[in-house]
């Protein structure tokens, strides 16, 4: 879930983004950043260390930053999250930011876990269905997991639609208890 922290500095980077006429640029650019903080476990652990005095912090991240072609604008915030402690949100941001673009451009994001591997007619038509259920395009995201036994979960937004194997089990299960 996407917090009111993330969300406010996603809306300054968003408005920075419009007025300037470059919002996909930062949007790429806060996701990198973000990528890079998720994956570098012994940056995280000296960005977050107060025992490093904040200044080589803030070198350390205006370095890492550059040496990614990190804008200014993105680069800025970043620190602004380093001196606030709030650095950790980074990825949220960007989570935030990224749907916030999309709503502005008319896309939806939508998750798709299958038990197998499904034909790309089967995503063609399930990608139909979606924009014409939801009005906008629909980005899908595609993934397997065996433990569905079959079926498909498609979650879009906040809707999660859930035809599993699994699920189904689970609901027959609890009615037998029941009686």
């Amino acid at each position: 879930m996407i917090g009111g922290v993330a969300k406010r500095y996603a809306r300054a980077l968003e408005a920075i983004g419009l007025e300037r006429g470059n919002l996909d640029e930062i949007l790429a650019q806060t996701e990198r950043l973000a990528g890079a903080w998720a994956a570098a476990e012994d940056l995280r652990h000296v960005l977050e260390n107060p025992l490093f005095p904040i200044e080589k912090r803030r070198e350390i991240l205006r370095s890492v930053a550059d040496g990614m072609g990190i804008g200014e604008v993105v680069r800025n915030a970043a620190l602004l999250l380093l001196d606030r402690s709030r650095l950790p949100e980074l990825g949220r941001i960007a989570l935030a930011l990224r749907s916030m673009a999309d709503d502005r451009a008319g896309r939806i994001r939508a998750e798709v876990v299958s038990a197998v591997e499904l034909s790309e007619a089967y995503y063609d038509r399930l990608g139909a269905a979606l924009e014409t259920i939801t009005g906008r395009k629909v980005i899908l995201a595609r993934r397997q997991d065996p433990s569905l036994i079959a079926g498909v979960v498609t979650r879009v937004g906040d809707r999660l639609y859930d035809g599993s194997a699994r699920t189904r089990l689970a609901e027959i299960r609890e009615a037998l208890v029941e009686k």
